[in-house]
């Protein structure tokens, strides 16, 4: 069956599902709105391709939520925060005022726009990035995320290969765009007046960082520029936006006093475009079913702890509650949300961090994954053995709070 087929069967099936043809409806509407902002297929698919997949990552968003959050609302959510979607490339002249990144130029610094040459060798040539969701601020001087997925095969003038994913395989598309749209999702704005300052900032003294639990540009560096938006944060009344679970570290001692914690958040976010993915019986590429491992079992282990769908619905609609559970849990002189963050970032955080400690089982089995390490365990093996010494920390821990 080709693609535009399938499409067409899915979309009929769809029809006669109770509430299907009143949702299907309804979105069409939004991307009508979206105008050329939003494209509604590939340039080989039919014009029901993005439709279709909105129907089958908000009505699997329903799904897994076990009905916390409905279809509509995740339309409604998508509507406002994405402002482009792209499905191959970005477009000279239409998106030009989406930026990431910096470029310096004659000794001066500016705004990378993501229609440069030079974007597509940052992100495509030398990062390989298959699909991306940049936050960028719109001509209203709204916030908004420009989602695109990129077209495995395409080349720069001069040869260079980009990296990009097969559009033509239809399981691809949506397990990609699937993440994509739960980056999108994970974005919660929470008014400043219901927030504990823990939530917003934690200040981990015992290793002398303070992590950012709310989203900021990606283009900001600095200490001083950190420290005023923390008062800034704490102090006033404007909402507090988060991105999932992750953080920004801020620690003057390390080489870079500021690093993004993002990895628990990603698995979070795989792990989701993973269940849509399952409930509907959709094939997971073989390639792409390792991604993420480590972080997805890592979080997937929380959310069993807390409750699947209830932990879902609030990493999508309510993270700062997920941020407080996992900063809650105490593993040794860490939070259980950035000590797991460190324990799949880096070989070295690891070595770094089971150095003079001799508490309890945990150090037991830190010492023992040492000596491990050490031996020549394979990579899986390694995965395995990450996994279980997270799953033993949350074992362990006994106390109650579900997030404020």
């Amino acid at each position: 069956m080709t693609m535009n087929n399938e499409i067409s069967a899915q979309m009929s099936k769809y029809e006669t599902l109770p509430g299907g043809r009143e949702l299907l409806s309804y979105i069409r509407k939004v991307i009508d709105e979206k105008g050329n902002s939003w494209d509604h297929g590939t340039k080989d698919s039919s014009d029901d391709l993005l439709a279709m997949l909105l129907f089958e990552y908000a009505t699997g968003i329903c799904k897994i939520t076990e009905g916390r959050l409905d279809s509509k609302f995740v339309i409604d959510k998508l509507r406002d925060s994405l402002g482009i979607i792209r499905l191959g490339d970005f477009k000279k002249g239409l998106d030009d005022i989406v930026t990431y990144g910096l470029v310096e130029e004659n000794g001066i610094k500016r705004s990378l726009s993501v229609t440069e040459e030079q974007y597509s060798i940052n992100c495509r040539f030398e990062r390989h990035f298959g699909a991306h969701a940049p936050i960028y601020i719109d001509s209203n001087g709204n916030k908004k995320t420009a989602l695109v997925l990129f077209e495995s095969g395409q080349n720069l003038p001069d040869g260079t290969k980009l990296s990009g994913i097969n559009l033509d395989n239809l399981n691809d598309i949506r397990h990609t765009i699937f993440h994509e749209l739960t980056h999108s999702m994970e974005k919660s704005s929470v008014s400043r007046t219901e927030l504990d300052n823990e939530d917003i900032v934690y200040d981990q003294g015992e290793r002398g960082s303070v992590f950012i639990n709310y989203l900021e540009s990606a283009d900001q560096d600095g200490l001083d520029y950190y420290i005023d938006s923390i008062k800034r944060n704490l102090t006033g009344n404007d909402d507090v936006t988060f991105s999932g679970i992750s953080s920004i570290e801020i620690n003057s001692k390390k080489s870079k006093n500021r690093i993004m914690r993002n990895q628990i958040s990603e698995g979070a976010t795989e792990l989701i475009s993973n269940l849509i993915m399952e409930t509907d019986g959709f094939e997971i590429n073989e390639e792409d079913k390792d991604r993420y491992f480590v972080q997805r079992e890592i979080i997937k282990r929380v959310f069993l702890h807390r409750g699947m769908g209830k932990s879902i619905a609030d990493y999508l609609y309510d993270s700062h509650r997920l941020i407080s559970f996992m900063e809650s849990v105490k593993i040794r002189d860490k939070d259980f949300l950035h000590y797991a963050d460190d324990f799949v970032h880096a070989t070295n955080d690891m070595g770094r961090d089971i150095e003079d400690h001799t508490n309890s089982s945990t150090a037991n089995i830190h010492r023992m994954f040492d000596m491990l390490w050490s031996a020549g365990l394979n990579h899986s093996q390694k995965r395995l053995f990450k996994f279980l010494i997270m799953r033993e920390a949350l074992n362990n821990y006994t106390g109650t709070n579900d997030g404020r």
